[in-house]
Protein backbone atom coordinates (compact mmCIF):
# COMPACT_ATOMS: atom_id res chain seq x y z
CA UNK A 1 0.00 0.00 0.00
CA UNK A 2 1.63 3.23 -1.19
CA UNK A 3 -1.03 5.55 0.19
CA UNK A 4 -2.20 8.57 -1.85
CA UNK A 5 -0.40 9.79 -4.97
CA UNK A 6 -1.14 13.33 -6.18
CA UNK A 7 -0.44 14.35 -9.77
CA UNK A 8 0.26 18.07 -9.24
CA UNK A 9 1.53 19.33 -12.58
CA UNK A 10 -1.05 17.79 -14.90
CA UNK A 11 1.67 17.71 -17.56
CA UNK A 12 1.10 14.58 -19.60
CA UNK A 13 4.52 14.86 -21.19
CA UNK A 14 6.21 14.18 -17.84
CA UNK A 15 5.31 10.97 -16.04
CA UNK A 16 5.05 10.68 -12.29
CA UNK A 17 6.38 7.30 -11.25
CA UNK A 18 6.49 4.88 -8.37
CA UNK A 19 9.44 2.51 -8.76
CA UNK A 20 10.24 -0.41 -6.55
CA UNK A 21 12.59 -3.39 -6.89
CA UNK A 22 11.98 -6.86 -5.50
CA UNK A 23 13.64 -10.26 -5.76
CA UNK A 24 12.30 -13.73 -6.40
CA UNK A 25 14.15 -17.03 -5.97
CA UNK A 26 13.77 -20.35 -7.74
CA UNK A 27 13.60 -22.65 -4.74
CA UNK A 28 14.99 -26.17 -5.08
CA UNK A 29 12.57 -27.30 -2.36
CA UNK A 30 9.71 -26.89 -4.84
CA UNK A 31 9.68 -30.26 -6.58
CA UNK A 32 8.01 -28.80 -9.68
CA UNK A 33 11.00 -26.53 -10.25
CA UNK A 34 12.84 -28.72 -12.75
CA UNK A 35 14.46 -28.27 -16.14
CA UNK A 36 12.02 -27.00 -18.76
CA UNK A 37 9.42 -25.71 -16.30
CA UNK A 38 8.20 -22.22 -17.18
CA UNK A 39 7.63 -19.65 -14.44
CA UNK A 40 5.72 -16.40 -14.97
CA UNK A 41 5.73 -13.03 -13.22
CA UNK A 42 3.15 -10.22 -13.61
CA UNK A 43 2.25 -7.07 -11.63
CA UNK A 44 -1.14 -5.49 -11.04
CA UNK A 45 -1.74 -1.95 -9.74
CA UNK A 46 -5.00 -1.01 -8.04
CA UNK A 47 -6.43 2.25 -6.71
CA UNK A 48 -9.76 3.59 -5.50
CA UNK A 49 -10.73 5.85 -8.43
CA UNK A 50 -11.87 4.44 -11.77
CA UNK A 51 -10.39 2.67 -13.62
CA UNK A 52 -9.59 0.52 -10.61
CA UNK A 53 -6.50 -1.37 -11.85
CA UNK A 54 -3.96 -1.95 -14.59
CA UNK A 55 -1.67 -4.94 -15.18
CA UNK A 56 1.80 -5.28 -16.56
CA UNK A 57 2.84 -7.64 -19.32
CA UNK A 58 3.79 -11.17 -18.25
CA UNK A 59 7.42 -12.19 -18.05
CA UNK A 60 8.19 -15.88 -18.66
CA UNK A 61 11.26 -17.73 -17.41
CA UNK A 62 12.36 -21.26 -18.29
CA UNK A 63 14.27 -23.22 -15.65
CA UNK A 64 17.62 -24.62 -16.71
CA UNK A 65 19.71 -27.18 -14.86
CA UNK A 66 23.16 -28.76 -15.18
CA UNK A 67 23.51 -32.52 -15.53
CA UNK A 68 27.03 -33.88 -15.33
CA UNK A 69 28.46 -37.34 -15.82
CA UNK A 70 31.63 -38.75 -14.28
CA UNK A 71 33.37 -41.70 -15.90
CA UNK A 72 36.34 -43.77 -14.76
CA UNK A 73 38.20 -46.21 -16.98
CA UNK A 74 41.46 -48.15 -17.00
CA UNK A 75 43.82 -46.29 -19.32
CA UNK A 76 45.25 -49.33 -21.09
CA UNK A 77 42.32 -51.68 -20.51
CA UNK A 78 42.78 -55.39 -19.90
CA UNK A 79 43.56 -57.13 -16.62
CA UNK A 80 45.91 -56.50 -13.70
CA UNK A 81 48.29 -58.53 -11.60
CA UNK A 82 49.68 -58.21 -8.09
CA UNK A 83 52.29 -55.42 -7.78
CA UNK A 84 51.16 -53.75 -11.02
CA UNK A 85 50.87 -49.97 -11.27
CA UNK A 86 47.60 -49.09 -12.95
CA UNK A 87 46.44 -45.79 -14.40
CA UNK A 88 42.84 -44.63 -14.27
CA UNK A 89 41.35 -41.92 -16.48
CA UNK A 90 38.55 -39.86 -14.90
CA UNK A 91 36.45 -37.54 -17.06
CA UNK A 92 33.61 -35.15 -16.19
CA UNK A 93 31.28 -34.01 -18.98
CA UNK A 94 27.92 -32.32 -19.46
CA UNK A 95 25.23 -34.71 -20.66
CA UNK A 96 23.22 -33.74 -23.74
CA UNK A 97 20.26 -32.56 -21.64
CA UNK A 98 22.41 -30.23 -19.55
CA UNK A 99 21.60 -26.59 -20.27
CA UNK A 100 23.22 -24.68 -17.43
CA UNK A 101 26.68 -24.22 -15.97
CA UNK A 102 27.63 -26.39 -13.00
CA UNK A 103 29.26 -24.95 -9.89
CA UNK A 104 31.25 -26.03 -6.85
CA UNK A 105 32.38 -29.38 -8.30
CA UNK A 106 34.09 -31.81 -5.92
CA UNK A 107 35.65 -35.04 -7.19
CA UNK A 108 36.68 -37.73 -4.69
CA UNK A 109 37.48 -41.43 -4.73
CA UNK A 110 36.53 -44.33 -2.47
CA UNK A 111 39.31 -46.33 -0.84
CA UNK A 112 39.92 -49.88 -2.03
CA UNK A 113 41.99 -52.03 0.36
CA UNK A 114 43.98 -53.80 -2.39
CA UNK A 115 45.32 -50.74 -4.21
CA UNK A 116 47.26 -47.77 -2.91
CA UNK A 117 47.38 -44.26 -4.30
CA UNK A 118 50.65 -43.35 -6.01
CA UNK A 119 51.19 -39.96 -4.40
CA UNK A 120 52.02 -37.28 -6.94
CA UNK A 121 50.46 -39.13 -9.86
CA UNK A 122 47.37 -36.92 -10.27
CA UNK A 123 47.83 -35.33 -13.69
CA UNK A 124 45.31 -33.02 -15.34
CA UNK A 125 44.83 -33.86 -19.03
CA UNK A 126 42.01 -31.47 -19.99
CA UNK A 127 41.34 -28.61 -17.61
CA UNK A 128 38.21 -26.52 -17.23
CA UNK A 129 38.80 -23.40 -19.32
CA UNK A 130 36.85 -20.95 -17.17
CA UNK A 131 38.03 -21.91 -13.69
CA UNK A 132 40.87 -24.46 -13.69
CA UNK A 133 40.70 -27.36 -11.25
CA UNK A 134 42.53 -27.40 -7.95
CA UNK A 135 44.18 -30.64 -6.77
CA UNK A 136 43.41 -30.56 -3.05
CA UNK A 137 44.54 -34.12 -2.27
CA UNK A 138 46.54 -36.69 -4.20
CA UNK A 139 49.89 -35.08 -4.82
CA UNK A 140 51.00 -34.35 -1.27
CA UNK A 141 53.02 -36.72 0.89
CA UNK A 142 50.73 -38.70 3.17
CA UNK A 143 47.67 -38.48 0.93
CA UNK A 144 45.70 -41.70 0.58
CA UNK A 145 42.75 -40.40 -1.45
CA UNK A 146 42.15 -37.82 -4.16
CA UNK A 147 40.10 -34.65 -3.99
CA UNK A 148 39.79 -32.11 -6.79
CA UNK A 149 37.59 -29.03 -6.92
CA UNK A 150 36.34 -26.88 -9.80
CA UNK A 151 34.47 -23.63 -9.16
CA UNK A 152 32.59 -23.68 -12.49
CA UNK A 153 32.21 -26.02 -15.45
CA UNK A 154 30.47 -24.26 -18.32
CA UNK A 155 28.15 -25.97 -20.77
CA UNK A 156 30.14 -28.09 -23.27
CA UNK A 157 33.30 -27.88 -21.14
CA UNK A 158 34.95 -31.13 -20.08
CA UNK A 159 37.49 -32.02 -17.43
CA UNK A 160 39.81 -35.02 -17.52
CA UNK A 161 42.64 -36.23 -15.34
CA UNK A 162 44.70 -39.36 -14.69
CA UNK A 163 45.79 -40.97 -11.43
CA UNK A 164 47.86 -44.04 -10.62
CA UNK A 165 47.43 -46.77 -8.01
CA UNK A 166 49.76 -49.59 -6.99
CA UNK A 167 48.24 -53.06 -6.67
CA UNK A 168 49.31 -54.70 -3.43
CA UNK A 169 51.55 -57.78 -3.86
CA UNK A 170 49.19 -59.83 -1.66
CA UNK A 171 46.27 -59.53 -4.07
CA UNK A 172 44.35 -62.82 -4.02
CA UNK A 173 43.26 -64.86 -7.02
CA UNK A 174 39.68 -64.13 -7.98
CA UNK A 175 39.64 -60.62 -6.49
CA UNK A 176 38.46 -58.13 -9.12
CA UNK A 177 39.43 -54.54 -8.38
CA UNK A 178 36.54 -52.08 -8.07
CA UNK A 179 37.51 -48.41 -8.16
CA UNK A 180 34.80 -45.81 -7.50
CA UNK A 181 34.86 -42.06 -8.01
CA UNK A 182 32.21 -39.61 -6.79
CA UNK A 183 31.14 -36.23 -8.11
CA UNK A 184 29.17 -33.54 -6.27
CA UNK A 185 28.10 -30.19 -7.71
CA UNK A 186 25.31 -27.62 -7.52
CA UNK A 187 23.29 -25.14 -9.56
CA UNK A 188 24.41 -21.78 -8.16
CA UNK A 189 27.83 -20.14 -7.80
CA UNK A 190 27.25 -18.74 -4.31
CA UNK A 191 26.28 -20.41 -1.06
CA UNK A 192 22.50 -20.51 -1.00
CA UNK A 193 19.88 -22.50 0.87
CA UNK A 194 17.77 -22.44 -2.30
CA UNK A 195 20.26 -23.99 -4.72
CA UNK A 196 19.98 -27.58 -5.92
CA UNK A 197 22.73 -30.10 -5.24
CA UNK A 198 23.54 -33.04 -7.50
CA UNK A 199 25.71 -36.15 -7.37
CA UNK A 200 27.01 -38.81 -9.73
CA UNK A 201 29.43 -41.73 -9.45
CA UNK A 202 31.06 -44.42 -11.53
CA UNK A 203 32.83 -47.71 -10.83
CA UNK A 204 35.53 -49.35 -12.92
CA UNK A 205 35.84 -53.11 -12.35
CA UNK A 206 39.20 -54.50 -13.42
CA UNK A 207 39.61 -58.29 -13.48
CA UNK A 208 42.63 -59.89 -11.86
CA UNK A 209 44.68 -62.20 -14.10
CA UNK A 210 43.88 -65.72 -12.84
CA UNK A 211 46.40 -68.55 -12.69
CA UNK A 212 45.95 -71.42 -15.14
CA UNK A 213 46.81 -75.14 -15.16
CA UNK A 214 47.32 -77.52 -18.08
CA UNK A 215 47.91 -81.28 -18.32
CA UNK A 216 49.33 -83.20 -21.29
CA UNK A 217 50.50 -86.73 -22.11
CA UNK A 218 54.15 -86.50 -23.04
CA UNK A 219 55.14 -90.18 -23.39
CA UNK A 220 54.01 -93.81 -23.13
CA UNK A 221 55.99 -97.07 -23.20
CA UNK A 222 54.07 -98.39 -26.19
CA UNK A 223 54.99 -96.66 -29.40
CA UNK A 224 51.70 -97.24 -31.17
CA UNK A 225 49.50 -95.58 -28.56
CA UNK A 226 48.58 -91.90 -27.99
CA UNK A 227 47.94 -91.78 -31.73
CA UNK A 228 44.16 -91.30 -31.52
CA UNK A 229 43.85 -93.97 -34.21
CA UNK A 230 40.94 -95.74 -32.51
CA UNK A 231 39.10 -92.91 -30.76
CA UNK A 232 39.66 -89.69 -32.60
CA UNK A 233 38.68 -87.48 -29.69
CA UNK A 234 41.13 -89.05 -27.21
CA UNK A 235 44.67 -90.35 -26.93
CA UNK A 236 44.96 -94.16 -26.99
CA UNK A 237 46.58 -96.27 -24.29
CA UNK A 238 46.50 -99.97 -23.62
CA UNK A 239 46.11 -102.07 -20.48
CA UNK A 240 49.36 -102.33 -18.52
CA UNK A 241 50.89 -99.37 -20.26
CA UNK A 242 52.73 -96.61 -18.41
CA UNK A 243 51.83 -93.02 -19.26
CA UNK A 244 53.82 -89.87 -18.46
CA UNK A 245 51.92 -86.65 -17.86
CA UNK A 246 53.15 -83.07 -17.71
CA UNK A 247 51.24 -80.63 -15.50
CA UNK A 248 51.96 -76.90 -15.69
CA UNK A 249 50.55 -74.29 -13.32
CA UNK A 250 50.98 -70.74 -14.59
CA UNK A 251 50.90 -67.84 -12.15
CA UNK A 252 51.00 -64.41 -13.85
Amino acid sequence: DFGDMTNNDRDNTVNEMITFVYDIVVDSAVTANVRGTQLTERNAWRWTAAPLSISSTTLTFTIQEPTLNIDISLKNGGTVDASDTITYVIEVTHLAASNSDAFDLVITDVLNPVIDLVVGSVTIVTNAATTPAVIVQGNTSGDTTIRLTIAQLKIAETFKFEVQYAVQPTLRFGYDIDKRVDLAYDSFPLASTYQRSYTDNDIETTPYIPPSITIDIIDTNVATTISSQFVAANDDITIGEYVSYKVEANFP
